[in-house]
């Protein structure tokens, strides 16, 4: 109870700083979406959207005084059709929950709410007076508040493990998501840090290492393999650079960590060999393998739902197109998983799973919203990408920001990020990757920044 109170006040903080301190309106809604993107509540992660909807309140309030210029920003013939798609898919998600509430029941309305928001904050943050910052502005605050957020997510497995004496993963979907769910923010927070940390101030770079930092200690410390590629692939990016300040000071500290954890913490690796086998390379298995004694325990429940969308379409075809509606997959997913289960013998998981719903994004998405809803998403992220790949003319940026987007993508064979709100402001037009590569003076900022670093 006295979490939810404690919820409840911080939402009406946001509120009365938004409805009063226009100025103040987007870094608060960046922030108000970050903060406790991965914390939930009853099994029920509604925290960052209830805040978010707290700022969207307050800034509607001052649209109606009539202090903020709702003035288009500037577009061009791909972010007009970027928008529409976007404002399709949005709609499109709204249908299917108005579906999901009347085939399930009124609890589903939330999903209704949810994304009726998500397609009001792409109409804000596209006028001129609710516009994200813009350029390296927009990494420092986004950068600042990932800090924050992992802060929070270490204090908690900490303080679960110390004062309750309870392993990372059995605090897992208590106060905080899953692994794989709470560390989905680092997809943003590593690369986001890398340019920060190049194109920044003094200040900003120290902000841009610590929270490396604390993205590295909490990628290791809650076993995430989502968190280890997207570092891989960041060291990598580095690396064809020849960036070789930044690569050696961010491969000394990964692998010193690594060595830390699996000499000291990680009693099931000991050693890298055995963590390279059982936790990086074992990962291929869960697309290629037919055997369930090659997977981890905890990809076993993501196997069976892989396994499990042919199966379904193939009794179900007429769910290919339009879906189940969203939230409503209950009553083939359970029986499904309950057969798959049995084929692998997971006798126990068979019976548990009689009602379940699907936690891995790409099977919810393509099974409650069909092709078309998994059409216009994969629409989406390719305008987002195309979009910065054209206005973005640094190399290594390219590749940090084309990482961000494909990566997100690739997380929804892991589990389900759309449920938070920075997913979408990933591949939102105006959205972080286009507020960042939109910034007027972006180009010559680096420029300047590169020769004084240099």
């Amino acid at each position: 109870m006295l979490v939810f109170v404690c919820i409840v006040f911080f939402g009406l903080c946001f509120l009365g700083l938004a409805a009063t301190r226009p100025g103040l309106w987007s870094r608060l809604y960046i922030f108000s979406t970050i903060i406790l993107c991965g914390m939930i509540y009853e099994q029920v992660s509604f925290i960052d959207e209830y805040l978010m909807n707290c700022v969207i309140l307050g800034g509607w309030l001052l649209f109606s005084l009539g202090i903020m210029d709702t003035t288009l920003l500037p577009q061009n013939k791909l972010s007009r059709l970027h928008r529409f798609l976007f404002y399709t898919l949005c709609f499109y998600l709204v249908f299917q929950s108005v579906r999901g509430v009347y085939l399930t029941d009124i609890r589903k309305l939330r999903w209704v709410i949810y994304f009726l928001s998500i397609a009001l904050s792409a109409w804000m943050i596209s006028r001129k007076s609710y516009a994200l910052p813009q350029g390296v502005d927009l990494v420092r605050v986004v950068t600042k508040s990932l800090f924050a957020y992992f802060i929070l997510y270490l204090f908690y497995g900490f303080t679960a493990e110390i004062l309750f004496g309870m392993s990372w993963s059995a605090g897992q979907n208590i106060l905080w998501g899953g692994s794989s769910y709470a560390i989905f923010p680092s997809l943003i927070a590593i690369p986001f840090s890398f340019i920060l940390a190049k194109y920044g101030e003094q200040q900003d770079r120290m902000i841009a290492w610590a929270t490396l930092f604390l993205v590295v200690i909490a990628g290791f410390y809650f076993d995430s393999r989502a968190c280890y590629f997207v570092i891989l692939a960041c060291l990598g990016i580095v690396a064809l650079k020849l960036d070789l300040k930044r690569l050696i000071v961010m491969g000394v500290f990964f692998f010193a960590v690594l060595l830390f954890f699996t000499q000291f913490v990680w009693p099931e690796y000991q050693n890298f060999e055995s963590f390279w086998s059982t936790s990086i390379a074992s990962s291929s298995n869960l697309l290629w393998s037919q055997e369930v004694s090659d997977l981890r325990p905890g990809d076993i429940g993501r196997f069976a739902h892989l396994h499990l969308l042919p199966k379904i379409v193939a009794k179900h075809p007429d769910v290919l197109l339009f879906g189940t509606g969203y939230r409503a997959s209950g009553w083939l997913i359970g029986p499904g998983l309950a057969e798959v289960f049995m084929e692998m013998g997971k006798f126990g998981a068979a019976k548990s799973n009689a009602g379940y719903e699907s936690t891995v994004g790409i099977i919810s998405i393509a099974l409650e919203t069909g092709l078309v809803g998994l059409f216009l998403l994969m629409a989406n992220v390719l305008c987002t990408l195309v979009y910065v790949l054209r206005k973005c003319k640094e190399i290594q940026t390219k590749l940090f920001l084309g990482l961000i987007l494909t990566a997100s993508f690739f997380w929804l064979f892991v589990t389900n990020p759309t449920d938070m709100p920075i997913y979408f402001l990933l591949i939102m037009p105006h959205g972080f990757l286009y507020a960042f590569v939109d910034g007027k003076n972006t180009a010559q900022e680096m420029k300047g920044v590169e020769l004084q670093n240099s």
